[in-house]
């Protein structure tokens, strides 16, 4: 058991703010055990770490992060979304074949997260399973919470990041089935988008994800030109979300699509 004593602040609910000052909250073996004003006879002997002048707050989640993105956060913001793509990120996300390189960018990432106080996170990889896999490892072992995804793109894609529809979903099955198993960080289905993907690749994904029980990160209307892009390459279809619906891709899991 470890104690933390100061002030804690959380939210109680969405419209209840919890605060206390002078208090103690106790953690035992990576949960929260309890808040006490003053200190419980039960807990007298443990480790008291003292916050000072500091507020303890919960974790910060983010919900849709690129990890690969990291060296390029802030660049190139007024480009459209398919020049964007096109001249900088999708050059960047093909330097993640580069194990070493990958590495680097990944450890540099998950330094920033925690030193920013984001411990949770659902963040998207590259079509690189071995890359993508270390991101996770190194979540897991950090005591990262969240999902990590292998991208998949099958078509409509640089050549650098275009994958066979039968070998992206083998590496995703390879994925998910390696780390299932996780404690903190696990895998999660990740289609970049309706427009790299192709019709087969979407339902051989979805079927992956009820056989594993894992949920779905992607993108939903994420431009003007995403929105029309995917219902041009699913007529039958009236948006996106409907394509994914429609390949059993929201029956799996949590779903986190922006």
């Amino acid at each position: 058991m470890k104690l933390y004593h100061g002030s804690i602040v959380f939210s109680r609910t969405a419209e209840e703010l919890a605060s206390y000052t002078d208090s103690y909250l106790a953690v035992d073996n990576g949960t929260v055990e309890g808040i006490y004003p003053t200190l419980p006879e039960h807990l007298r002997g443990a480790e008291i770490t003292e916050l000072g002048g500091d507020v303890l707050i919960p974790a910060f989640s983010d919900l849709h992060v690129h990890a690969p993105q990291y060296p390029q956060r802030g660049l190139a913001m007024d480009e459209l979304l398919p020049q964007w793509l096109a001249l900088h990120t999708f050059p960047l996300e093909a330097r993640f074949a580069d194990r070493d390189y990958a590495r680097a960018v990944y450890d540099a990432f998950l330094d920033d997260l925690i030193e920013h106080g984001t411990l949770h996170a659902v963040v998207f990889g590259t079509i690189h399973t071995e890359a993508t896999g270390y991101l996770l490892e190194r979540m897991e072992a950090r005591g990262l919470e969240g999902y990590v995804g292998k991208v998949n793109m099958d078509c409509d894609s640089p050549a650098s990041l275009l994958e066979t529809t039968a070998g992206s979903l083998r590496a995703t099955e390879d994925f998910l089935a390696r780390y299932a198993a996780n404690r903190f960080a696990k895998p999660i289905l990740t289609p970049r988008f309706a427009p790299t993907c192709s019709r087969e690749l979407l339902f051989g994904l979805g079927a992956l994800g009820q056989k594993y029980g894992v949920g779905l990160q992607t993108h939903v209307v994420e431009s003007l030109w995403e929105a029309a892009e995917a219902v041009r390459r699913f007529p039958d279809c009236s948006c996106d979300t409907e394509i994914y619906e429609r390949a059993g891709l929201l029956d799996g899991g949590p779903v986190v699509a922006a």
